[in-house]
C-alpha cells in the first residue's frame, strides 16, 4: 500500500472515531444542552429567517457568532433542532483531527499510522471532552483547530496575524498559540553574529502580524455598530443595549499567589486527570442527562506516564542532536503542541479568576495538547517498529476506555432508558396551554424557547441575550416559570410552577 493509501486509511479511522464519540451527544437532542447552547441555536435561527445578523453572542462583545452562522443554513435545510445546531461542529472536530495528522505526516515527518497514534488521543478524548467539544455555548472546540492552523501559517506572517484576530475574537484561547511560537522564537535564538540577522527577521514577522491582527479587529469594530447585539431589531450602537452588554474577558484575569499552591494541587490531583478520563464520577457532573459513570480512576496516572515518557525522549532527541536541530530547518511540532498546553494550563491554573472546578473545565480544552506533543515526540525519537507500536498500544488502551464510557452512554440511549428531558416536556405543556410568551431564570428561559421552536419565547429574568422577549412578555404580561411554588400557581414537569402575572408581583415582594 502506497504512503497516500495509508494516509487515506489513517483519516478514515480518525474521522470515524470522531464520529462515534459524538455520536450520543448530537443525535439524542436531551443528552447535553442547556440555555447557553440554546442562545447559539436562536442565533442561527434568526439567521437563517434573515431576521437577525448578530457578529457576537448575543448580550456580548466578545466571542464570534461562528457556530450560528455555521449552523444557520444546517437548519434552514432541517429545522431549528439540536441535532441540526450540532451537526457542524462534528465537522469541525473532524477537521481540527485531520489537520493534526496531516502536519504530523508534514511537518513531524511520522510515517501516517505513527501519526494516527499521536493524533487519537483528540479524536477519543475522555467522555467529557466529548461532551465539551460537541456543546455549542459559542466556542469550545475551535482554539483546537485554530492553534494547528496558526502552526501551519506560522511563515506567512499576513494570514497569520489575520487569523489570530479573526480567532481571538472568536475564542480568546487562541492567543495560547501565538504565545507558544513567541517562545519557541525565543529558544532558538542563535550565538554569535548571527542574532543580528535572526532578530531582525523576527521582528519583521511579528510586526507584520500585528498589523493584521490589528487590522482584523479594526474590521470587526466597524462591523459591530450593524450587528444585531441582543437579538431580532437591535443594533450594536444602541446606549441601552451597550450598557447592557457583557464584556468581561478583561476581568477574567486574575494573580494571586497565595492561592497557587491550592491550585497547583487540584490542577494535578483532579483537573488533568479529570481531562483525559482518570477521575471516576458520575457523568452528570458534566452536565450530561445520563445515569452512565465516567472514567477510570488510576488512569490519570497511566496517561501522565505516557506523556513523561513523551517529554523525556523529546528531551534526550534534543539534546542527542542539539547541533543538527539548532542548524536544521525542521519544526519542533511536537514542542509547540506541548507549550500550547502548558500555557493554556498555567493560564487557567494560576491567572485566573475562575475557580478550577468541573464548571470551567472547559476554559482548558487546550490542555490535551501536551500529551499529544507528547506522544509526539516519542514517535520522532523511537523509529523502532516495536517501540512504536508499544506506545501505540498504551495510547489504544487508553482511548479505548475512554470510548468505553461513550458506548455506555450510547447502550443507555439506545434502549430507551434515557432520562427525561424535562425542558422539552416545559416547552410541550406551554405550548399546550397556548402561551406565547413567558419569563424565567436564564437557564431555563432560553433552553425552553430553543426547544419550542419559539412558538413560545420566554425572556430570561437575570441575564437578557435577546431583547424583544422581555419587551413582548412586558407588554403582554405574560406568566412565570418559578422555581417555587406561588398562589394557585400550575405545576410543571421539571418540578417548577407556572406562576400568572398577579401572583408573580405578590411572589416577588
Amino acid at each position: 500500500m502506497s504512503p497516500r493509501a495509508h494516509l487515506w486509511t489513517a483519516s478514515a479511522l480518525l474521522a470515524a472515531a470522531v464520529l462515534l464519540r459524538a455520536f450520543p451527544f448530537v443525535w439524542w437532542p436531551g443528552t447535553h444542552f442547556d440555555s447557553d447552547q440554546a442562545v447559539v441555536g436562536l442565533m442561527a435561527k434568526h439567521i437563517g429567517e434573515g431576521r437577525a445578523w448578530p457578529l457576537f453572542y448575543y448580550g456580548q462583545h466578545y466571542m464570534l457568532g461562528v457556530e450560528a452562522y455555521l449552523a444557520a443554513p444546517v437548519m434552514w435545510v432541517a429545522g431549528p433542532t439540536v441535532t441540526a445546531l450540532k451537526a457542524p461542529l462534528v465537522l469541525v472536530n473532524i477537521t481540527a483531527v485531520l489537520v493534526l495528522l496531516r502536519l504530523l505526516v508534514r511537518d513531524a515527518r511520522l510515517p501516517p499510522w505513527a501519526a494516527l497514534v499521536a493524533a487519537l488521543p483528540l479524536a477519543l478524548p475522555s467522555a467529557v471532552m466529548a461532551a465539551r467539544t460537541t456543546e455549542a455555548n459559542g466556542g469550545n472546540v475551535e482554539p483546537w483547530l485554530y492553534v494547528l492552523l496558526l502552526w501551519g501559517l506560522r511563515e506567512r506572517p499576513f494570514a497569520f496575524g489575520t487569523l489570530l484576530g479573526a480567532a481571538m475574537l472568536h475564542r480568546e484561547f487562541t492567543a495560547y498559540g501565538a504565545a507558544a511560537l513567541l517562545v519557541m522564537d525565543a529558544l532558538a535564538w542563535p550565538g554569535g553574529a548571527a542574532w543580528r540577522t535572526y532578530a531582525a527577521a523576527r521582528l519583521q514577522h511579528w510586526a507584520i502580524a500585528g498589523v493584521a491582527w490589528v487590522a482584523t479587529r479594526a474590521i470587526a469594530s466597524s462591523l459591530q455598530p450593524f450587528a444585531s447585539a441582543f437579538g431580532p431589531g437591535t443594533r450594536g450602537d444602541d446606549p441601552a443595549l451597550l450598557l447592557a452588554a457583557v464584556d468581561t474577558i478583561g476581568g477574567r484575569l486574575c494573580f494571586a499567589p497565595e492561592t497557587w499552591t491550592a491550585r497547583a494541587t487540584l490542577l494535578v490531583t483532579d483537573h488533568l486527570p479529570r481531562i483525559v478520563g482518570g477521575v471516576g464520577a458520575p457523568i452528570r457532573d458534566y452536565g450530561v442527562l445520563s445515569g452512565v459513570f465516567s472514567g477510570q480512576p488510576g488512569l490519570g496516572i497511566w496517561v501522565a506516564a505516557l506523556t513523561g515518557a513523551g517529554l523525556a525522549s523529546g528531551a534526550w532527541h534534543w539534546w542527542t542532536h542539539r547541533a543538527a536541530l539548532r542548524s536544521g530547518p525542521r519544526p519542533h511540532l511536537g514542542g509547540y503542541l506541548v507549550l500550547v498546553g502548558l500555557i493554556s494550563t498555567a493560564v487557567y491554573g494560576f491567572a485566573t479568576c475562575s475557580d478550577i472546578r468541573v464548571e470551567t473545565l472547559r476554559y482548558n480544552l487546550l490542555g490535551v495538547m501536551i500529551p499529544v506533543g507528547a506522544l509526539t515526540m516519542a514517535m520522532q525519537t523511537w523509529p523502532q517498529p516495536a517501540v512504536r507500536a508499544g506506545f501505540g498500544a498504551a495510547v489504544a488502551l487508553w482511548c479505548a476506555l475512554n470510548t468505553s464510557d461513550v458506548v455506555a452512554l450510547t447502550r443507555e440511549y439506545h434502549r430507551a432508558r434515557q432520562p427525561e428531558d424535562q425542558r422539552q416536556a416545559v416547552a410541550d405543556a406551554l405550548v399546550a396551554r397556548g402561551i406565547v410568551s413567558a419569563q424565567a431564570p436564564f437557564r431555563t428561559a432560553y433552553h425552553v424557547t430553543f426547544l419550542a421552536q419559539e412558538r413560545v419565547r420566554v425572556a430570561a429574568t437575570d441575564v437578557s441575550r435577546i431583547h424583544a422577549y422581555t419587551v413582548e412578555v412586558g407588554r403582554a404580561l405574560g406568566p412565570t416559570i418559578a422555581d417555587g411554588a406561588c398562589p394557585g400557581g400550575e405545576p410543571l414537569p421539571s418540578g417548577q410552577f407556572l406562576c400568572r402575572h398577579a401572583q408573580t408581583d405578590a411572589d416577588n415582594r
